[in-house]
């Protein structure tokens, strides 16, 4: 009798055991199987990585067909957003002496505007 109850007492924890790591390995290492599903897919799933504004860049360069761009200096000084925006917008070029730039929507540039987007705004400056 008592060879039961520990056989069970060790079949539920480690059926415990394994429910624990699939708990970790789904919810708190951000993977996803949906990812996998289409990994050569254009674009795929770039929602999970990067945040909607980063990605609203891209959208606003292509959308205006822009080939060479500018930051403001507030989105210059955030090292994070300005690694990401020139890496993911890459065929479109980075140019310190571009005439398009890209201002974040609380910044207040004197130029023309040209595109609003949700948290990104794209202006033309002489």
């Amino acid at each position: 009798m008592t060879y039961l109850k520990k056989n069970k007492l060790i079949i539920f924890f480690f059926i415990l055991g394994i429910l624990q790591i699939l708990y970790y390995w789904s919810e708190r290492s951000n993977f996803k199987l949906q990812i996998l599903s289409n990994p050569f897919k254009k674009n795929s799933y770039l929602s999970y990585f990067l945040p909607e504004r980063i990605i609203e860049t891209r959208k606003i360069l292509i959308s205006n067909d822009i080939n060479k761009f500018n930051l403001s200096t507030k989105l210059r000084n955030e090292m994070y957003f300005f690694q990401r925006v020139i890496e993911l917008n890459y065929p479109i070029r980075f140019d310190p002496k571009s005439k398009y730039i890209l201002v974040s929507l609380e910044e207040n540039q004197n130029c023309e505007s040209i595109f609003k987007g949700q948290y990104i705004e794209l202006q033309k400056c002489p």
